[in-house]
């Protein structure tokens, strides 16, 4: 059975709920207001939606951008963003580009692509913020030369 929608009951949400019902939908999180499903369908709450995507989704690909590089490559766009919208389902968003990266990259680990050298390229990117953030040396561990595959994720993207 559906849950009753705006329009079959007889109160309005309260601004508490309200609130949580369009935080929900713009984060594309699953609803848990009654009208939430109304409020997805709503085309001003899928601006903000398209929004908050394209913010999270520059803020990882800025971030990670060998490993979004190197996933682009590896599964075409489509898939990449397939995947991005699975995140987005089930991750909620962070403030800050280095905790969405670090949630993104572990939100990959979980589902054991066969994208070869992601791993690596993956503990490259995420040690390389860390020593941004923390100043502190950083050693990472390579399953073979890391220079070819960096180098060459570098010249493809022109950066």
């Amino acid at each position: 059975m559906n849950a009753p929608s705006l329009e079959t009951t007889n109160r309005l949400p309260s601004a508490a709920e309200w609130e949580t019902a369009l935080g929900e939908s713009i984060a594309l999180r699953p609803t848990t207001q009654p009208f939430g499903k109304d409020l997805n369908c709503d085309p001003g709450t899928q601006v903000f939606q398209h929004l908050v995507a394209s913010q999270r989704g520059g803020m990882i690909v800025t971030s990670l951008r060998l490993s979004t590089r190197l996933l682009t490559l590896s599964l075409g766009e489509p898939q990449f963003q397939e995947l991005l919208e699975t995140f987005w389902k089930t991750t909620p968003p962070e403030r800050f580009a280095s905790d969405e990266a670090s949630n993104w990259a572990t939100y990959l680990q979980t589902l054991s692509l066969s994208v070869p050298f992601l791993e690596d390229v993956l503990r490259f990117e995420l040690a390389s913020h860390q020593v941004l953030s923390e100043g502190t040396p950083q050693r990472v561990m390579f399953s073979s030369d890391p220079f070819p595959i960096l180098s060459a994720l570098q010249l493809v993207q022109g950066g």
